[in-house]
């Protein structure tokens, strides 16, 4: 009769496991994005309340870069990612076409990254620049999940734009004075119910 109830317990527990949600919106002193740009490679843009991506032929090109570090806590590893959602806050665009959003392969630091060292990335997709201002949202669903599983590092991502022509595209930061507006990953995630040593848990209770 133990073992039975201890089962039914187990499945209860996993039938009734429900997603949880989570917004992530850190402010200067604990988030993490900068910009970078080839007028200046040596330089850093770290802190800055506004970052910036895109180019303008014969004046320069601009990279921008944002991490969340709280995916790195330990409760979420392992977990399923239902949706995954970056919303960043844009206040300007100039002659709007399409720009490259990709997950970082490598390391970098807030106040260090410069055009020189930026990181390149683990996979890119193209999108289209928006035409109104305000929250532009960014399925990144897949690469958290990857993330989450240990597959890559959490190095964040990258937006970038080498069409060559004339476009620029401006987000608020995580040091903008406005909180409302600040960046924002939305996590729909589902742990995992039962964990690897559960069983062998159960079995050693007889």
């Amino acid at each position: 009769m133990r073992a039975i109830s201890v089962l039914l317990f187990v499945l209860l527990f996993v039938v009734s496991a429900t997603a949880t949600l989570i917004y992530f919106q850190p402010n200067g002193a604990a988030g993490k994005d900068s910009y970078t740009t080839d007028t200046t490679p040596n330089d850093n843009y770290g802190g800055v309340e506004q970052i910036f991506c895109g180019h303008v032929n014969g004046l320069g090109a601009w990279a921008a870069f944002i991490e969340f570090d709280g995916l790195d806590d330990s409760q979420y590893q392992g977990a399923t990612v239902n949706e995954a959602t970056l919303s960043l806050w844009v206040y300007d665009v100039d002659n709007p076409g399409q720009f490259q959003l990709g997950a970082c392969s490598s390391a970098w630091n807030e106040y260090a990254i410069t055009w020189d060292n930026m990181p390149s990335y683990h996979a890119t997709v193209f999108l289209d620049y928006p035409t109104d201002l305000g929250f532009m949202q960014f399925d990144v669903t897949d690469w958290v999940q990857n993330w989450l599983d240990g597959t890559w590092a959490n190095n964040g991502l990258g937006f970038f734009d080498n069409t060559g022509t004339y476009e620029t595209i401006s987000f608020r930061s995580s040091d903008y004075s406005n909180s409302a507006v600040r960046p924002v990953l939305m996590l729909n995630y589902s742990g995992s119910a039962i964990e690897e040593t559960t069983w062998g848990q159960i079995k050693a209770t007889y």
